[in-house]
């Protein structure tokens, strides 16, 4: 009985209807991923120098030319060549992600590339439920936390665009 009484508050929790988590998550990640595609539709251009760099980047090692620009940016200043390699200032991991889409869908459109990154950023609630499981040892707390973050307005917005948000926050 004393092994009872010491065993976190998890292993007390009654296993009935376990399976509901795993198909709130589901639904929560289905959400998450509706509404970025939403939000995200009407942007058929990156709209930010950022974003562009990381659009061009990925359509460049989809194309199997590598890291490397097709322009000389102009925060670099002089350079020795054309050829520029755009993992020196910019974080690449956003770029490969959008290289995926294009591979996926077999278009090189900004659409195609920012699709893989919605499809990863919209796994985020199964993250913050694990997350949050392990921290607050509730399952109800934990699918709240999920649940916020499935519609927190940051990761709808910028976690979903070709940029570093969506992969720090995971």
């Amino acid at each position: 009985m004393q092994a009872d009484a010491d065993a976190p508050a998890v292993a007390r929790e009654p296993r009935r209807r376990a399976w509901l988590v795993p198909l709130a998550l589901l639904a929560l990640c289905v959400l998450t991923w509706f509404l970025k595609d939403w939000v995200q539709a009407p942007r058929t251009v990156s709209g930010h120098g950022d974003i562009a760099q990381r659009y061009t980047l990925a359509r460049n090692l989809a194309a199997g030319r590598g890291l490397f620009l097709d322009y000389v940016p102009t925060w670099l200043g002089q350079v020795d060549e054309l050829r520029v390699s755009g993992a020196g200032y910019w974080m690449p991991f956003p770029s490969w992600i959008g290289a995926l889409g294009i591979l996926a869908t077999g278009d090189d459109s900004f659409p195609a590339a920012q699709s893989a990154m919605i499809l990863l950023s919209s796994l985020l609630p199964v993250l913050v439920y694990l997350l949050a499981r392990e921290v607050l040892r509730t399952r109800g707390e934990a699918l709240l936390a999920a649940a916020l973050s499935a519609v927190f307005h940051a990761f709808l917005f910028r976690g979903a665009q070709l940029g570093t948000l969506g992969p720090t926050a995971m």
